[in-house]
């Protein structure tokens, strides 16, 4: 028997959260809460699918509440209600990736639609997550013996390419539905892939947000900005293709274990090769590790011959990987300086021109925490 699901309702106002109530309650398991600590205990449970959250209701401190619930759990459906006027602002300050808002004042066909397409997420990502869960673990039992037996790595990613094949559905061009599509499956398949390590836990989903930011300042059209976001998220998918022992390994990496790691763009091209029509995407993964002056990987490309989704994930990626947490980093960087270091670094490793667009942006959006990004928080355990 399927599980019901089950929605929490978050708001003060006891005429709206009746409303809620009586029109969800016939489709779903409904509880209401008015204070932060019963919001975190129901979700910490495990059983929680949904929370309609009232943003304008201050007295249980809402960002911080969504900030702690996604930490527990990314999967998480989070529905908004407002009555401002810049709702949507709000949201894309603070937050990534919530299914949707309920505008006041309510309509009931507004309610039923976006708790259900909320639900129908959560239902589709935990799927997903149980597929990339056995991917994982299917990579992680053949590893040793792929990495000694080339015939075996290929066949092991065929299997992993196949898989990701499958639950992308295949359409003609990245139009606005589809690409949120795309996206959402590229969303999971990352926090999965980064699931089992704390210190790279939520990268994928900072390196989006940082991309989009820089993406956004350039005015790029909806179309490539949308490439560049899912590229971002799919980065390093390649690295389900590789020995979970060099990826997890604590500490610092080896000459044998970076030639290992360095094969990670190419392998992931292979993965979502037989999806069609995103050729951009591709090359983005692919190049990510580009350097400005030649001396990247795979191709050693420099310039503007790199294509510019691939720089801008490159600052991305190296921004929030040198302020996060590494087991084989004695110090990691403030933000301060780590945008000096990429200053120092522009012109050799990063497009001195997307640098000091990237710098801009920070400094016009002062206060940006990175691990606080789409309301993933690093995880400490």
């Amino acid at each position: 028997m399927a599980k019901e699901t089950e929605v929490l309702i978050v708001v003060g106002d006891v005429q709206d959260r009746d409303t809620l109530n009586r029109i969800l309650e016939t489709s779903y398991k409904i509880s209401v809460s008015d204070n932060s600590r019963q919001v975190l205990e129901l979700a910490y449970k495990d059983t929680l699918d949904v929370v309609i959250l009232d943003l304008s209701f201050n007295d249980i401190q809402p960002i911080e509440t969504l900030k702690a619930i996604k930490h527990h759990d990314p999967y998480i459906e989070i529905v908004i209600i407002s009555g401002e006027n810049n709702a949507d602002t709000t949201l894309k300050d603070f937050l990534c990736g919530v299914t949707g808002y309920i505008p006041k004042p309510f309509r009931l066909s507004n309610i039923i639609s976006v708790t259900m397409a909320a639900a129908e997420k959560r239902n589709l990502n935990l799927q997903l997550k149980d597929i990339f869960c056995e991917l994982m673990q299917v990579n992680s039992e053949i590893a040793d013996e792929a990495a000694a037996d080339p015939a075996q790595e290929k066949q092991l990613l065929l299997k992993l390419a196949r898989i990701i094949s499958e639950h992308f559905m295949q359409e003609p061009h990245l139009q606005t539905k589809k690409y949120k599509d795309y996206l959402e499956f590229a969303k999971v398949l990352s926090l999965t892939l980064e699931s089992k390590d704390p210190y790279t836990y939520g990268h994928s989903e900072r390196v989006s947000f940082y991309s989009l930011l820089i993406a956004e300042s350039l005015k790029l059209m909806a179309a490539e900005k949308e490439e560049i976001q899912l590229a971002a998220y799919l980065h390093d998918i390649g690295k389900l293709g590789i020995n979970s022992s060099t990826i997890l390994k604590k500490k610092r990496l080896n000459s044998r274990d970076w030639e290992i790691i360095k094969q990670h763009p190419e392998k992931g091209v292979d993965l979502i090769k037989p999806l069609n029509n995103i050729e951009n995407i591709k090359a983005y993964i692919l190049h990510h590790h580009e350097r400005f002056a030649g001396n990247g990987y795979p191709y050693g490309l420099a310039g503007e011959s790199i294509p510019l989704g691939g720089r801008i994930i490159a600052i991305a990626d190296s921004y929030d990987a040198i302020t996060s947490d590494r087991p084989y980093r004695n110090k990691t960087m403030t933000h301060v300086e780590a945008q000096q270091e990429l200053k120092r670094c522009a012109g050799t490793q990063f497009d001195p021109l997307l640098v000091e667009v990237f710098l801009k942006t920070l400094k016009k959006n002062d206060g940006l925490n990175h691990s606080e990004i789409a309301g993933v928080t690093k995880k400490t355990n």
